[in-house]
């Protein structure tokens, strides 16, 4: 009942230009007496975070804070966490589709904007809650092969939207990150005002290179090839940590 609720109060909401304001906001000057309040409010680890938060400008630029150098070791391992968050769902490709949750799947070609066969790759999904760092970061090393923003819906993508809503990272406005090896999709949210990448098809990147980032918390959704699962869904992982 609680969660539909929720879902109605959110459907009356114009979530589009609700991202754009809070974008808007979160990048003014204005914002940055805002961090000391969020950082209370989220309670990030600052102990990792290499400069002081008075040179932060924004509360964007904080969101997307880099990490003291040798914060985040990359294991030596066939698929390591791509971000900050909570291991939300694992499991491997059946019928061209993914488990979004217990009640709802995704279709593996919607999400990626392409059919293609992916039957009996892994999928791995992390969740970035607002406390988190948000930069992603590659799982596994490869070459760029299509770099594509789908526009999309802003669902929030917290536990009970992920419940209640059928196709919602199908859904949702992400960016498709494809290499020769597996693909990342990070999936927009209710007040992610923009997903950044540097990115350029032709780049060979390493495991552990940063991909992009997000302007507020949301959803990593990562294609690999099927290797035994070492984290139960529900754990906290973080960058470079195998999964």
């Amino acid at each position: 009942m609680r969660d539909g609720l929720i879902i109605t109060a959110l459907s009356a909401l114009p979530r589009h230009a609700a991202s754009r304001w809070m974008g808007r906001a979160a990048q003014s000057t204005l914002s940055r007496h805002a961090i000391r309040l969020f950082c209370a409010v989220y309670q990030p680890d600052l102990s990792e975070v290499e400069q002081p938060l008075a040179s932060f400008p924004t509360l964007q630029a904080f969101f997307r804070r880099p990490l003291r150098p040798g914060a985040r070791p990359i294991a030596d391992a066939p698929l390591t966490s791509p971000a900050d968050g909570t291991l939300a769902a694992t499991g491997l490709v059946s019928g061209g589709r993914y488990q979004q949750s217990e009640q709802h799947h995704g279709t593996v070609a919607t999400l990626l904007s392409r059919a293609g066969d992916w039957e009996g790759w892994r999928y791995t999904t992390v969740y970035l809650s607002p406390r988190d760092y948000h930069r992603v970061h590659a799982p596994f090393s490869g070459e760029v092969v299509r770099l594509e923003h789908v526009a999309g819906e802003r669902w929030p993508v917290f536990a009970a939207a992920v419940r209640q809503l059928r196709g919602l990272f199908d859904n949702n406005e992400r960016l498709v990150i494809e290499l020769d090896t597996g693909v990342v999709v990070l999936v927009g949210a209710l007040g992610v005002s923009e997903i950044e990448t540097a990115l350029t098809v032709g780049r060979r990147v390493s495991a552990g290179d940063e991909l992009g980032s997000f302007g507020f918390g949301s959803t990593v959704i990562v294609l690999s090839a099927a290797v035994p699962p070492v984290v139960e869904v529900g754990q906290p992982v973080v960058v470079g940590q195998p999964l």
